[in-house]
């Protein structure tokens, strides 16, 4: 049985546009204080998202969030246009309940 005070997290897969490449450490960091900036340190709070990964070259990057929270953490992901002061933008992917899942290559309409 699933403990009930254990939260249940979300994973939103999103694609990182940035001007230059910016190393994985440093774009986490930057992320969260635009991300903070944009929802607040309680809007923050709420969601308890944080970076689970960020891939330089594709910009691929997946973000973990409470449940219920996924399209808050979407459009104030949308709503970011800098990071570290060079422009960027965030498109929305995927959401999910596993990380494994969001890695899959979607299926084609048929």
């Amino acid at each position: 049985m699933k403990s009930t005070l254990a939260p249940d997290w979300r994973y939103l897969l999103l694609r990182a546009h940035l001007t230059q490449p910016m190393p994985t450490q440093r774009f986490s960091s930057e992320l969260m204080r635009a991300l903070t900036w944009q929802i607040g340190v309680e809007g923050l709070a709420q969601t308890q998202a944080s970076v689970i990964s960020f891939d330089e070259k594709t910009g691929a990057l997946i973000m973990r969030m409470r449940r219920g929270q996924e399209r808050r953490l979407a459009a104030s992901m949308a709503l970011i246009s800098r990071i570290a002061e060079q422009p960027a933008h965030f498109e929305s992917m995927r959401i999910s309940g596993t990380v494994s899942h969001l890695k899959k290559k979607p299926e084609k309409n048929k």
